[in-house]
């Protein structure tokens, strides 16, 4: 629905696997795959690039020539994030710290458009959100990703949305004004892994709006982008 919503000049998708999200793209739209260890099958258009690595080796290699691995297509990763990166998901590793770090890389390369997307926000259990990966579901505690841009980036539009299995989170309104240097050190070294019970609140889902409403939001918000 996003994907059909926001006609994205380019994408990025943390978390590949299989790939069966990563075919959402529109034909012909700029596409980045990041996962150190995919499990492809079926056929890619040519305008959609995976990068088997870490999403941290990615970034730093965007920037560290002196890193870059001999096959990073450097071409193709400008053409997605050179002011042309309107949709992102993050569904990487699940832990709220790499979730953050995965959210604060893209923010970088974000525009006014640009929206982001979490998975697995909304656990339904303890059990599927300890740190230790379950057997089965398991969110990990990124649910706690979105919880410290609440407190920390109240200028940002962030949504739990209802989705099934484990919910999603979408975040929009971003701007480069508002990244001060100092802003990640301090959440980056919070020491989350303290908050070890998930809150009634997210097991509940309250607050969570329906897939529908956060489409209208951003419409809304688009549209008022258009006017300025």
């Amino acid at each position: 629905m996003l994907h059909a919503a926001l006609k994205p000049r380019g994408y990025l998708e943390i978390g590949v696997f299989s790939g069966d999200s990563l075919r959402l793209v529109n034909p012909g739209t700029p596409a980045i795959g990041i996962d150190p260890s995919p499990h492809l099958h079926g056929h890619f258009p040519g305008t959609t690039q995976v990068y088997r690595m870490t999403s941290d080796q990615f970034f730093r290699e965007m920037v560290e020539p002196l890193e870059r691995s001999p096959d990073f297509n450097l071409a193709h990763a400008d053409d997605v994030l050179a002011d042309n990166l309107d949709l992102a998901f993050i569904d990487g590793m699940h832990l709220y710290e790499y979730a953050l770090r995965d959210f604060m890389n893209i923010e970088r390369h974000s525009n006014l458009r640009t929206v982001i997307v979490f998975d697995d926000v909304l656990p339904r259990n303890d059990q599927e959100a300890a740190r230790e990966q379950c057997p089965g579901d398991w969110t990990g505690d990124v649910w706690k990703t979105p919880r410290v841009l609440q407190m920390y980036r109240p200028e940002l539009n962030i949504l739990l949305v209802d989705t099934q299995p484990t919910g999603t989170c979408v975040v929009f309104g971003l701007s480069q004004d508002n990244l001060g240097p100092e802003l990640y050190d301090t959440v980056m070294t919070l020491g989350l892994d303290q908050w070890n019970d998930v809150p009634q609140e997210i097991l509940d889902r309250e607050g969570a709006v329906s897939p529908q409403e956060v489409l209208a939001r951003i419409s809304a918000y688009l549209d008022k982008l258009e006017d300025q």
